[in-house]
């Protein structure tokens, strides 16, 4: 019997090239290794004085690899659902990164992408959250152990960068400026718009927007990807071409153009838990006008057909057009006709042309795509950077007399703290205002329980990069110690 010495150094090779190539993943050597282009592209999706000037060259090089890692998970075409047309997984970063800046209230200053805490279980049960789960997990995943690149940065950039893969013709609008704190026990629950209901004075007054910014940051959106009656309870795509922003063969976006047509049919639309979908006509909710805004997402189930299955799931009005099909019961992973001719809107798209606000911004992003993408740029922007400068968990920022500290490693532990020269020094006054001013006790333990889970991420990735070690000088050893027992057994064949 011989023992191949080649094969044990193949593999004792391949052990410590593992083993290097992790330890060299986002460093120096990473980033000198990629060509200009690509350091140009990847530096050009973040704000150019803060990605130069306010972070050091190993932050800065970790949020290019975060942006490149996004791009080569988008690459490898994982799907995000199988009852779609299309396979990718950008359209859902790109809804995961709106719903996690969707909780910002302007007059507060609180929520929004600055915290991460889309990233929290409880936050992800909301009905508004359905499938969201699907994206934050990828990431989870994707970045599990990253210390220098928040995960609540990660969510931005990952929109940002589905955008790129999308083909949105602005990128130069959506600049990234990073710092973003991620809160591990903290959930904004209920704070998401409803597609059921005008969004204009949700839009305006929550997300500080103009008209012209709500406009088209919701049809812009829904330039890409699709509704699952599964997540949502609707069903369908709302363009020819939901993984770009153009229409086929590069033409002008098409979503405003198809929203102001006049053939649109309303359908009840229920999904089962035996995979099928019914789709039952009912009467335009905008036939006499901008229908009254509903209490609660979902319907009366017996307005759906009757699947199989007994009673629906979700059910939900929605707008189509494209091509005719009967009113039946239909296999979730088909389309009750040619998808791409099929096409779906929400309520909320539709109160776009119906409220007469809106209307001519509709108008105008159907006939001039240039000012779409430019609105839709600064919109989306805002959206993501809502919150970025406050200090802590206190809303807005600090009055005057007061300047924001951090009162700890964590930067969560950051409150308005009374200014030294104005201090009386009474140590319970200036406790009395940090608390009256956002300093909480779950503050502090939110700050305590993201430092354990840096400690923990830091003594995970310790031992992990120990045990690789141990198993490469074990894996040289066997080697050795084969090369040898190679040698006595070739003497004694020989003798």
């Amino acid at each position: 019997m011989k023992f191949s010495t080649g094969a044990f150094a193949f593999l004792a090779s391949i052990c410590l090239r593992d083993v290097a190539i992790h330890c060299q993943e986002g460093d120096a050597s990473w980033w000198e290794s990629l060509p200009e282009a690509q350091q140009r592209k990847l530096a050009s999706l973040f704000e150019s004085n803060w990605f130069e000037n306010e972070i050091d060259e190993d932050k800065r090089i970790s949020y290019a690899y975060s942006a490149q890692q996004i791009y080569d998970f988008l690459a490898t075409n994982k799907d995000s659902s199988p009852n779609d047309s299309y396979i990718g997984f950008a359209p859902l970063l790109l809804r995961a990164s709106f719903h996690g800046a969707g909780t910002y209230t302007h007059a507060t200053g609180t929520g929004g992408s600055n915290g991460g805490t889309i990233f929290n279980h409880a936050e992800l049960a909301d009905a508004q959250n359905g499938c969201i789960a699907g994206a934050t997990t990828e990431l989870g995943v994707l970045f599990h152990g990253q210390k220098d690149v928040p995960l609540a940065d990660t969510m931005v950039i990952a929109g940002v960068v589905a955008l790129d893969s999308m083909d949105f013709p602005r990128m130069d609008l959506l600049s990234i400026t990073g710092g973003r704190d991620t809160i591990s026990n903290v959930a904004n629950r209920d704070r998401l718009p409803s597609a059921d209901d005008d969004p204009l004075t949700r839009f305006t007054k929550q997300y500080d927007l103009t008209v012209s910014q709500t406009v088209a940051l919701i049809g812009g959106s829904h330039n890409f990807g699709s509704a699952h009656g599964d997540c949502s309870g609707y069903v369908g795509q709302w363009t020819a071409t939901p993984l770009s922003w153009f229409g086929p063969d590069r033409s002008d976006p098409s979503f405003f153009s198809d929203l102001l047509k006049e053939d649109w049919r309303w359908y009840k639309v229920c999904t089962y838990a035996n995979d099928t979908v019914s789709y039952a006509s009912v009467e335009d909710p905008f036939a006499n006008g901008l229908p009254e805004a509903e209490e609660a997402p979902g319907g009366e189930v017996d307005a759906c057909l009757v699947a199989s299955s007994g009673e629906a799931m979700l059910c939900e009005e929605q707008a189509m057009r494209g091509c005719d099909f009967e009113d039946d019961i239909y296999a979730i992973d088909a389309s009750p006709c040619d998808v791409n001719l099929l096409q779906m809107r929400l309520k909320s798209d539709f109160f776009l042309k119906a409220n007469e606000a809106m209307m001519p911004y509709a108008e105008t992003f159907a006939s001039y795509p240039d000012v779409l993408a430019e609105e839709f740029g600064k919109a989306y922007h805002k959206i993501t950077h809502n919150g970025l400068e406050r200090c802590g968990l206190s809303g807005h920022g600090c009055p005057e007399g007061y300047s924001c500290q951090q009162l700890g490693e964590n930067t969560l532990t950051q409150a308005c703290v009374l200014d030294t020269a104005e201090q009386n020094g009474s140590s319970a006054g200036n406790t009395e205002d940090d608390q009256a001013l956002g300093t909480s006790t779950a503050e502090s333990a939110a700050s305590r329980y993201a430092d354990d889970d840096d400690d923990r991420d830091t003594v995970f990735i310790g031992l992990l990069a120990v045990v690789m070690f141990i198993g490469c000088v074990t894996m040289a050893l066997v080697f050795m110690v084969f090369g040898k027992l190679n040698k006595v057994l070739e003497g004694t064949e020989e003798q």
